[in-house]
């Protein structure tokens, strides 16, 4: 499982919830469809829940918080707060990281940088390699060229 699903606070693993999970770099909730004892989901890990499905349907999005809060249809700042519940990040940095962990899967099927940021939803390869650095501690290229080490 991928390093978003241990920033869930609180949340415990489900072997049944493992097998649902369609990618490895793809966040859901652990307790949802649990039926071995566990609660369901709230009403506000199901919005969670909701606005996370869709950001991973169409990363390639320039999804704004607006856009995300009129999805599930409540305020930006309850969007705000939820999201910091229920995984600690911000809706842009949940997303911003999705995007930054599925780039690196990416890169290291070999696709150039500016593919990868194009498809993405970047600005330029610049803002990607940016970002890539910040988040990562090296350039994507990096990746790229250390795949065979």
């Amino acid at each position: 499982m991928s390093m978003l699903v241990s920033n869930l606070k609180g949340h415990h693993a489900c072997s049944r919830r493992k097998t649902l999970a369609k990618s490895h770099w793809r966040f859901r909730l652990s307790r949802r469809f649990c039926t071995n004892g566990c609660r369901r989901l709230s009403v506000y890990e199901k919005k969670v829940q909701l606005v996370i499905d869709e950001l991973c349907s169409n990363l390639g999005r320039k999804w704004t918080v607006k856009e995300m809060a009129s999805y599930v249809k409540c305020s930006e700042q309850h969007l705000r707060k939820i999201f910091l519940k229920h995984t600690n990040q911000s809706p842009k940095e949940y997303y911003l990281n999705t995007k930054l962990h599925y780039s690196y899967s990416l890169l290291k099927e070999n696709k150039s940088v500016h593919r990868v940021a194009e498809q993405l939803g970047f600005y330029d390869s610049f803002h990607f390699s940016k970002a890539f650095k910040h988040k990562f501690g090296y350039s994507p290229s990096e990746v790229n060229a250390n795949k065979d080490k």
